[in-house]
């Protein structure tokens, strides 16, 4: 009988209570397991490059940080676009929160939450899905920013990419031919991808672009 193969987990915080109590929930759930642990990012980029990793379960701000949280997490997620991403966070502002998932963290939990939100976090994050903890869904449905977060991680990654690509003032004429693909399948990315960010035209796409709500 093959035994399962457990989520291959690191964790990344200055604080050690923090990456302590992660362990141990961790280390409760039979399908996952801790392989490393970094203080500082600089040990976690090491462990990245070290390490087989599934999901990293990171905060936003470490001591000695360049580039910014932001960047970081947009840093890893193009270098390990396999590893799934955990943020762990004390913020409840929402325009942060949405620029987080556009950086690839798409599971967020608020490190006072209850001990299984990290568990279904994690599991998510390696399934490639997404999820926001209960407190921080409660916040972003208060907010206009709430339904563009909701947008953004379901956005399919060459419907990222196709965006990507619009932002920088290409036309899907030639986006079809650097990437070989037909006009059709760009367009039709493009159309998909409007519709989860619930953007109804032109426009609307390029002001949202342009107003930095999608950090590309």
């Amino acid at each position: 009988m093959v035994e399962p193969v457990s989520t291959r987990v690191i964790i990344a915080d200055d604080h050690p209570v923090v990456r302590a109590g992660a362990r141990e929930i961790i280390n409760r759930d039979v399908t996952a397991i801790v392989v490393g642990e970094a203080a500082t990012p600089e040990e976690m980029i090491g462990m990245l490059g070290r390490e087989q990793c599934d999901v990293l379960v990171t905060d936003l701000t470490m001591p000695g940080q360049q580039p910014d949280g932001l960047a970081m997490l947009d840093a890893v997620h193009r270098k390990y676009p396999s590893v799934g991403i955990v943020l762990l966070t004390v913020s409840a502002n929402s325009r942060l929160l949405q620029l987080v998932v556009a950086s690839g963290a798409r599971c967020i939990v608020n490190k006072n939450a209850g001990m299984d939100e990290l568990s279904h976090a994690i599991n998510a994050a390696a399934r490639g899905k997404s999820y926001i903890g209960q407190s921080l869904k409660s916040v972003l449905a208060a907010s206009p920013a709430g339904k563009r977060v909701k947008g953004v991680s379901q956005l399919s990654p060459r419907e990222i990419d196709v965006l990507r690509q619009i932002a920088a003032h290409r036309t899907v004429g030639e986006i079809a031919v650097q990437q070989m693909r037909s006009v059709a399948t760009i367009s039709h990315q493009k159309i998909s991808g409007m519709r989860k960010l619930g953007l109804k035209t032109d426009a609307e796409l390029h002001v949202f672009l342009s107003n930095g709500e999608l950090t590309l």
